[in-house]
């Protein structure tokens, strides 16, 4: 056990408010987070849990450093003050001013979105349109075909397999007019 003196612990008290203070900057961090992003309640937890793990880490590395180790009452009592003071007053400055701004910038962004949004959703009505009704026309022309290809095959009667019997008779009709011209 190290002797510290009154000095001494003063200054450490006075150090423990200051990180308490960053500490309480670290924590309207992840405020802004849920501010700006919508957050569930899971995420909340999460985010949560990471801070006071962060803290918990971020403490006990500050309690190494400057008390050697020794965690005594009046440092964890000077990083609490020293978050509170932070939270209440600059916090609080800090907080309105980033509702006002996430706001502003939340609606200078839908309002851009928009600009740009209303060329592409004109562009796409117009191929829409072009696609649908060359939809309709394939359609109609599908059913068309799809319809008459019974009577294709019938109409048509040189088939390959019927080749032969198409050029026999072809060749029969030819010797018969040929007889018929001659005689």
């Amino acid at each position: 056990m190290i002797d510290i003196t009154v000095a001494a612990q003063t200054q450490n008290f006075l150090l423990a408010l200051g990180f308490g203070f960053l500490l309480g900057a670290l924590y309207d961090m992840f405020r802004l987070l849920r501010m700006t992003f919508f957050s569930r309640a899971a995420w909340v937890f999460i985010q949560d849990v990471a801070y006071f793990s962060l803290a918990a880490v971020f403490s006990f590395m500050f309690i190494l450093t400057v008390n050697y180790g020794e965690i005594r009452v009046y440092l964890l009592a000077g990083e609490a003050l020293g978050w509170l003071i932070y939270h209440f007053s600059i916090g609080e400055i800090v907080m309105r001013v980033s509702k006002f701004a996430i706001k502003g910038i939340k609606f200078v962004l839908k309002w851009l979105f928009k600009i740009i949004s209303a060329p592409l959703k004109f562009l796409y009505s117009i191929i829409s349109r072009l696609f649908t009704r060359f939809a309709r026309v394939f359609k109609k022309n599908l059913k068309k075909s799809a319809k008459n290809s019974k009577f294709y095959l019938k109409k048509n009667k040189v088939m390959v397999y019927n080749l032969l019997k198409v050029n026999r008779q072809k060749n029969k009709k030819r010797k018969s007019q040929s007889k018929e011209v001659r005689g």
